[in-house]
């Protein structure tokens, strides 16, 4: 190296090393933060979205870490934190329960569609049962039990947030409105009330801090010795989720349960689960390995994953079919089963020959499950869409398979259900 270069070099350094500590220290953060990755809240809402709330719990709190003063998006950001980690929390005790069926309707139909006994009471809009609530805001639905003299409803307090009341009935007219209380969080907003045939065990819809998505079901119970109800619980997963899920009744007469939700559907449907009550609550073994499986039965990404016991579906089915509380206008349990040309049973009650029927069955829980399984291959389609990854594309091709499996056995049920139903008659 000649002199030349020596002397620039060694001048360089000297202007290096005279510049203060602090300052080096204070250039490189500054370059280091232009390489730091912001986090989309979008991103964050997708993984919650998709139940994978670890992940998103981790990114939140890497994005949190980067951040130094509490302003808006922190604030944000700190609700998302607290969604998913209600989210893991309600994924790791996930209840075992079988799905019997489910339909999607419009949002604004879907109480035509709740065909319970008349022991279990009626639930209908407040102003159906009140008059004078009528042109007044109140919550979506109430519930009225089947003597007819006492009902639950909500009506909106001081600020303004629904909270739920009870009223009896006094000859020709109701009392005032009482406000069941200590049920929830102060600023919870409540409504889609169900009171079970014990008249003690209510359950609601809450939209609030305890709340996983927007509206979240909630189940409390009224201790006689107090005379209030007790603190409502959160009923978790699978009938909660990062969407809106409300209105679960039981009809304990016939052991069905019935709860509505949006999740994975466009603003005017929403889609109602019928299910086998559990008379104790069971939950999956949480463990690495099975999480994937858990998150599936989270989500009910499939009905037939859930139906361990075909014999108590199909019994189900048959306990439904003879539900006497039908009125009027309530659309009837319609399926179309073509027996030949001139002939469409559309109730499970036409059918003349056992065997038949038992194929019809078979058959209605079958629909359910290509009903099912098309709206998530349809979510699946829609995500992989924003968000490609290897594993959403082999889970859209498995789903893909079993659909055209399943519409096959589906075509050789209804020619054995035909073939027995015809037989039967000769």
């Amino acid at each position: 190296m000649t002199s030349k270069y020596k002397y620039i070099i060694s001048i360089f350094l000297s202007l290096i090393l005279s510049i203060p500590l602090s300052a080096q220290k204070k250039v490189s953060k500054k370059k280091t933060a232009k390489t730091v990755r912001t986090i989309d809240i979008t991103e964050i809402q997708n993984l919650i979205k998709a139940y994978r709330f670890e992940e998103a719990e981790d990114l939140i709190t890497e994005e949190l870490d980067k951040q130094e003063n509490t302003d808006k998006s922190n604030i944000n950001l700190i609700k998302e934190l607290h969604q998913a980690r209600l989210g893991a929390e309600m994924l790791c005790n996930t209840e075992k329960v079988i799905i019997i069926d489910s339909t999607v309707v419009k949002r604004s139909d879907f109480l035509k569609y709740f065909n319970i006994s008349r022991e279990c009471g009626k639930i209908i809009p407040p102003s159906a049962i009140i008059q004078s609530l009528a042109g007044k805001q109140t919550g979506a639905t109430a519930y009225m039990n089947e003597l007819g003299d006492r009902c639950i409803y909500s009506l909106p307090d001081s600020t303004g947030a629904l909270k739920l009341m009870s009223a009896d009935r006094l000859g020709e007219d109701w009392s005032s409105p009482v406000r069941l209380e200590g049920i929830g969080i102060p600023t919870d907003i409540q409504d889609y009330p169900f009171m079970m045939a014990d008249g003690m065990t209510l359950y609601f819809a809450a939209k609030g801090e305890e709340s996983l998505g927007g509206y979240d079901i909630f189940v409390t119970r009224y201790n006689k010795s107090t005379g209030e109800f007790v603190r409502a619980e959160n009923v978790g997963m699978p009938f909660n989720s990062p969407a809106n899920d409300y209105l679960m009744a039981i009809d304990e007469t016939c052991n069905i349960g019935w709860f509505v939700t949006d999740r994975n559907q466009t603003a005017d449907n929403v889609c109602i689960y019928r299910f086998i009550p559990n008379e104790t609550r069971e939950v999956y073994d949480f463990s690495p390995e099975n999480e994937e499986k858990i998150r599936h039965m989270a989500q009910l990404f499939s009905i037939s994953e859930t139906q361990t016991n075909s014999q108590a579906v199909k019994n189900a089915l048959e306990r439904i079919s003879q539900i006497k509380n039908i009125p009027d206008n309530h659309p009837q349990e319609e399926h179309h089963f073509i027996i030949n040309d001139q002939k469409v049973y559309t109730n499970l009650s036409q059918f003349t020959n056992p065997k038949a029927k038992e194929h019809a069955i078979k058959l209605i829980i079958w629909y359910g499950q290509q009903n099912s399984k098309n709206n998530s291959l349809e979510v699946m389609r829609s995500t992989f869409s924003k968000r490609p990854t290897e594993q959403l594309k082999n889970d859209i091709l498995k789903l893909e398979k079993e659909i055209a499996t399943l519409r096959q056995d589906i075509e050789k049920e209804e020619n054995h259900m035909r073939q027995a139903e015809t037989e039967g008659k000769q």
